[in-house]
């Protein structure tokens, strides 16, 4: 199934997103209920497909908050060696400049790594927000037809089971004639030739 765009979407599709981005609901793939309503071979391809850029998305953000941690202590220690350098009298000044501006060097290349990803760091939440009420929405839709096929079923079950319970009386009021008419059948057989004969008929049909 192609991805959807806001404009191929209908107007109540758009409300019921709207819907879904007020409700803030947690990460639905981390949801061991989901898990359970969707185990790996009953998903569809959407499914599959958007539960997949809602783990890359968190997998980005996860890489993005390490990456940032420790480009800030590079970037601290840098600046301390900055510092260092600037104070240490015993570096001859023209190797200590060099080794300033190697190190500032690098300070900018930090701070403008830095800015990006506190740039995406800010953007991810959304993203991931987006991405998991998409997953949402493709899974209530997913749910609904379900729960459709099952009533369909439900009703063929149960006219099925009405039309075995009707059957099952039938028979069960057939079995209970037939024994009724065994039994008046030997009762008059019984008074008719006398126990003893009736001993040997017995005998003779076991």
């Amino acid at each position: 199934m192609a991805k959807k765009n806001i404009q191929q979407l209908t107007d109540e599709e758009i409300r019921i997103c709207g819907l879904l981005k007020r409700r803030n609901i947690p990460i639905v793939s981390l949801d061991v209920k989901w898990l359970k309503l969707f185990p790996e071979e009953d998903k569809t391809p959407e499914i599959r497909r958007l539960e997949h850029e809602l783990k890359e998305l968190l997998k980005r953000q996860g890489k993005v908050n390490t990456e940032l941690k420790d480009i800030r202590i590079v970037r601290d220690k840098l600046t301390q060696s900055v510092l260092n350098t600037a104070e240490d009298t015993s570096i001859p000044e023209a190797k200590r400049l060099k080794k300033q501006e190697a190190s500032q060097r690098l300070i900018v290349e930090a701070r403008e790594k830095q800015e990006k990803l506190e740039a995406e760091q800010e953007e991810l939440p959304k993203l991931i927000s987006d991405a998991n009420n998409a997953l949402i929405f493709e899974s209530v839709k997913v749910c609904y037809n379900r729960i459709d096929k099952n009533k369909k079923d439900i009703e063929k079950l149960g006219d099925w089971i009405e039309e075995t319970r009707a059957k099952l009386k039938e028979r069960v009021v057939l079995k209970q004639d037939k024994e009724l008419k065994n039994k008046e059948m030997y009762a008059y057989l019984h008074d008719l030739l006398g126990p003893n004969v009736m001993e040997a008929f017995d005998e003779e049909s076991s």
